[in-house]
């Protein structure tokens, strides 16, 4: 189920991407106040040819609209040290950031040789407040500590100014956001910034948002609900909150369920819960599954999986699902939450001319036929065993019947269709000779044969080849009769033919 969720989460990124919904480029994402005017030349948000020169100048409004991210290239001036960029979220977002400062060069050697070595920080800011987000590195160079959650990240001087490391990751509400980056004070010259952001936006159309909540403020899930079709549930894990999420969904009868669920934090241990609760509220159905509940596990750029996950058949009742961070995190995770429907009905009956439609659906149940754009309802609701009969008009052989059910809290389930046959014909003895236990022959594909033979009754499915071998009991004597005959799988019966043996 886990690698399942996560072909599913991907699929889901991939599509967000080429949707323009992924990331910071999202049409609920606004600009915030301009520092200063640019024109369009001097917005350079998403360049496929880096070779571009930077000349992007500080105070940056990100928030373009472009495909799965913003990409920033601008110049700190000869003379000062920071370089500011700002951006309003209308919601909450997952963000990945990889800002790079590359010191301008110059022909004093002794300059270049002295700021080498400097750092300079990157830090963002929230209503003049520090945010906290969580640093990492892509291999290229490491930190002391990787996932440390920082309010300050020290970037190193890149003579490549291509070439991106450190990695800076954080959930951010919706709010007005500023990054900046600062040199040293010893770096006189200027230099060159690059500053590329991407993510997930955490409420759009695809998805649901839900907030923290109790037991008694659980979230009512409606059923049945597709776990592939409906909008994926999603929930934000941020340190200092009590990071837990309840969910319940009634049953009204025993159905098949699936809660599938993938975290997404930004540390690698494990720290992702989920407990099923029967309908009395307290007993657990589930909790912590070792086959379903994955340990964390790198997606490359500091983001970690984590899961869980139900799947079996419950009885019917309300039960309650509590999805928990087992640890104080910042992270995020989604659910493809799959409660079933109604079963289709399973059709028995439907003979030629007895009017008259059986089978099996699920219990409490009212079955409905449908036939020439007309509906028939069965006139009581299924038993405990699930059998249900309606009542029909005389049909031709050809007409279609479509059976479907409604269950006790009047969901559609999807139609069963079947065709009226005509009577089959006959079936033919072809091999019965005295002193042998065998009758071979010919009947419809797939029809039950019956023979009738010395007070005892004897039943087999012909072939697809039509053909059908049948083993008695009592041995076949000369001048002793036996009677054959057919059903198909609607009910109708064949006439009977009846053999002497010789």
């Amino acid at each position: 189920m886990k690698k399942g969720m996560r072909i599913i989460a991907y699929l889901i990124a991939v599509v967000m991407i080429l949707t323009g919904l992924f990331g910071w480029g999202s049409s609920e994402v606004q600009a915030a106040v301009k520092k200063e005017t640019m024109t369009s030349a001097q917005k350079m948000p998403f360049q496929k040819n880096r070779k571009k020169a930077f000349d992007t100048p500080s105070g940056y409004v990100i928030g373009e609209s472009v495909f799965d991210r913003n990409e920033v290239k601008g110049v700190v001036k000869e003379g000062e040290t920071v370089y500011e960029m700002e951006t309003t979220l209308a919601v909450p977002h997952g963000v990945s950031m990889w800002p790079l400062v590359n010191y301008n060069k110059t022909d004093d050697e002794e300059y270049n040789a002295s700021i080498e070595d400097l750092t300079s920080d990157f830090q963002i800011t929230k209503d003049g407040e520090p945010v906290e987000f969580y640093q990492y590195d892509d291999q290229i160079s490491e930190f002391d500590e990787n996932d440390q959650r920082v309010s300050q990240m020290k970037l190193n001087d890149y003579v490549d100014g291509y070439v991106t490391s450190y990695i800076a990751n954080a959930i951010l509400n919706s709010g007005t956001y500023k990054f900046t980056i600062t040199l040293p004070k010893e770096v006189t010259k200027g230099a060159r910034i690059y500053f590329l952001t991407t993510g997930v936006t955490l409420n759009d159309k695809y998805i649901s948002l839900n907030r923290q909540n109790t037991k008694e403020e659980a979230i009512k899930l409606k059923v049945p609900r597709d776990g592939y079709d409906d909008k994926l549930l999603i929930g934000i894990f941020q340190q200092g909150s009590s990071n837990t999420f309840w969910y319940k969904f009634t049953l009204p009868a025993k159905r098949y369920v699936i809660f599938s669920t993938e975290g997404m934090q930004f540390t690698e241990d494990t720290a992702f819960d989920l407990t099923l609760y029967q309908p009395d509220g307290t007993t657990k159905v589930y909790h912590s599954d070792p086959n379903y509940n994955s340990t964390s596990e790198d997606n490359g750029d500091g983001w970690y999986w984590t899961g869980a996950g139900i799947k079996r058949r419950l009885e019917k009742g309300t039960y309650y699902v509590k999805l928990q961070a087992t640890k104080d995190v910042d992270g995020y995770y989604f659910a493809g939450v799959d409660l079933r429907g109604p079963a289709s009905p399973n059709v028995t009956y439907w003979a030629i001319g007895k009017r008259i439609v059986k089978g099996t659906a699920e219990e409490g149940s009212r079955a409905y036929a449908v036939i020439n754009k007309k509906t028939y309802k069965a006139a009581k609701k299924t038993d405990s065993k699930g059998k249900f009969s309606i009542k029909i008009p005389n049909v031709k052989a050809g007409t279609k019947i479509k059976v479907y059910i409604k269950d006790a809290a009047g969901v559609k389930s999807y139609s069963t269709e079947v065709v009226v046959r005509k009577i089959p014909k006959a079936p033919t003895a072809t091999l019965y000779k005295k002193g042998t236990k065998t009758i071979r022959g010919r009947a419809l594909a797939y029809g039950t044969v019956k023979i009738v033979y010395n007070g005892k009754t004897y039943r087999k499915e012909a072939n697809w080849n039509n053909r059908f071998t049948i083993k008695t009991k009592d041995t076949l004597k000369s001048g002793k009769k036996f009677r054959i005959s057919v059903t198909d799988e609607s009910g109708n019966v064949s006439k009977t033919r009846t053999y002497k043996i010789k």
